[in-house]
């Protein structure tokens, strides 16, 4: 099981599974980190009493720094 030592709400969330091919070719796509990205939030401002309609801002997108560090 799950330790929570956060003081702090936390999730754990996969999007999916480098081991499944399929799935590691999706997570390599801009539109389906995107999509990941959206449901995600709608996800949590629907859990804290929004609507769960997210309004696009400025899209957030990885620096080549970030991009090496967490291998994206």
């Amino acid at each position: 099981g799950e330790i929570n030592w956060s003081q702090i709400p936390v999730a754990v969330v996969e999007t999916g599974f480098l081991s499944n091919p399929d799935e590691d070719r999706w997570l390599q796509d801009e539109s389906y980190q995107d999509k990941l990205v959206a449901g995600i939030a709608a996800a949590v401002d629907s859990y804290f009493g929004g609507d769960g309609e997210i309004k696009k801002s400025k899209k957030f997108r990885f620096s080549t720094t970030q991009k090496k560090k967490y291998r994206v």
